[in-house]
């Protein structure tokens, strides 16, 4: 029964369409599991159950609750392991609380986690190891690194992660995404530089993760329309009918696909930019984000439509646009939000 609970719970979690209950009832799964792994203290599951119901407090933005539940789920893999053995279970706990740390900005908690996780992966995989686990851990120290403006460090960090999802996507195709998200946090940082190489630098990331998208994208199309791709495309024909990004304006944007991955890639941009005081660019790539968003969720009220629309109506508050903070408040009472 609580293998059951437990698989339904990760099911629940990996479901296409992100309903706002979605975490809760997975957490629910695995609070059931977990009430039935306790007699099992041993069981290399039960330690996991508590790690997935933190997962889950994360993911709904709980991070003082999601913190002392990982540090429960730490302890417990410590008694099925062992208080000194590395294992990636360990690590990725530990990986788990870094980034909790992160998003409480607590930078230098975050980043003695993040040192401990890869210390433990690099001893499980060895120092030579270019494996999902080894980029994982770099990308969130990098993300770290970026948050506590110690930008050569995360641009470094990003390089390497860039080098081992690139190898990773030649060989799988599950990887490509992580590239793309790689791409736009450096290009993320490099705005943050504020240096005029920094800026064509950011663009030409941008350009490269908005490619790499595209790609995706329309692989996935092609994927739901015949249910059967053996092959895998030649980069020939990848780079079909690719936009390419030359300059930020709406006129480019608009010719890119409609896709969540685009939206949010624009979105994570113009928050950057907004930060480094060029309002314009970015309230440009914010607003061509929601206008994706609306057309991908027909105008329904989505949570991540919401919640885009709420960080915007912020971000104009913080730039005294009191007529678009009044314009996107209209628009959330259209949803019935308030």
């Amino acid at each position: 029964e609580a293998d059951l609970a437990q698989v339904q719970g990760i099911l629940i979690l990996q479901m296409p369409f992100k309903n706002s209950r979605r975490h809760q009832d997975a957490e629910n799964c695995f609070r059931a599991a977990h009430s039935r792994y306790r007699d099992y203290p041993k069981d290399l599951e039960h330690p996991k159950s508590i790690w997935l119901i933190g997962t889950c407090l994360f993911r709904r933005n709980l991070f003082k609750p999601a913190l002392t539940v990982f540090e429960q789920a730490l302890h417990q893999y410590h008694e099925v392991h062992g208080q000194y053995t590395n294992h990636l279970d360990v690590a990725r706990c530990l990986g788990s609380i870094a980034c909790t740390y992160h998003q409480m900005e607590a930078y230098p908690e975050a980043m003695k986690y993040h040192e401990l996780s890869l210390e433990m992966i690099y001893d499980v995989c060895g120092r030579e190891s270019k494996g999902s686990h080894v980029a994982r851990a770099l990308f969130n120290m990098g993300k770290t690194f970026a948050k506590s403006r110690q930008f050569t460090q995360a641009i470094r960090q990003f390089d390497q992660v860039f080098e081992i999802y690139k190898s990773l996507a030649e060989k799988k195709r599950g990887y490509d995404r992580q590239v793309g998200s790689v791409l736009i946090e450096t290009a993320k940082v490099n705005i943050l530089l504020g240096t005029e190489s920094s800026q064509a630098d950011a663009l030409d990331c941008f350009n490269c993760a908005m490619r790499v998208y595209q790609r995706v994208i329309r692989r996935e199309r092609a994927e739901m329309i015949t249910h059967k791709m053996k092959r895998r495309e030649s980069e020939s024909d990848a780079e079909t009918d690719v936009v390419q990004i030359d300059s930020l304006s709406v006129e480019n944007l608009k010719t890119l696909p409609r896709h969540e991955l685009i939206a949010d890639a624009m979105s994570e941009l113009g928050e950057t930019l907004v930060e480094v005081g060029k309002s314009k660019e970015g309230r440009m790539l914010f607003e061509e984000s929601l206008s994706q968003l609306e057309y991908i969720f027909a105008d329904f009220a989505h949570p991540k439509y919401i919640a885009r629309i709420k960080t915007y109506q912020n971000m104009l508050s913080n730039l005294g646009d009191e007529n678009g903070v009044r314009f996107m408040n209209e628009k959330l009472q259209r949803f019935g939000v308030h």
